[in-house]
């Protein structure tokens, strides 16, 4: 018999969340052009798109430039979403502990 290890490891960056009366408030941090970092409510978001620069469009109409590239925002999102709804993390590379069948649950004694 083989015992395998599998370690998976995933970090959410740039998901913030606190709790308020309601429950869980999770939000996501961004960048403006001129470097001031902002949280935003990623339930706010209506669309995102990447002319030259980043712009995030709010439901309101509002749209926010920012320093992030339009995958950096919708994987923020993303991580928001999974967090929201407890949904598991996309699978990723894991490092793999293989040990020897002779080193482990080895349940023969010796005759005596």
């Amino acid at each position: 018999m083989v015992k395998v290890c599998v370690l998976i490891l995933h970090v959410k960056p740039f998901v913030i969340t606190h709790t308020v009366a309601g429950g869980p408030l999770a939000m996501i941090k961004l960048t403006r052009l001129d470097g001031e970092a902002f949280i935003l409510n990623a339930e706010l978001i209506r669309y995102v798109d990447h002319r030259g620069d980043t712009f995030v469009t709010l439901n309101s109409g509002e749209r926010i430039v920012v320093r992030e590239s339009l995958d950096e925002v919708v994987d923020r999102s993303l991580a928001y979403q999974q967090q929201k709804h407890f949904l598991p993390p996309p699978p990723r590379p894991t490092a793999v502990a293989v040990s020897s069948p002779a080193t482990q649950f080895n349940t023969h004694s010796p005759a005596n």
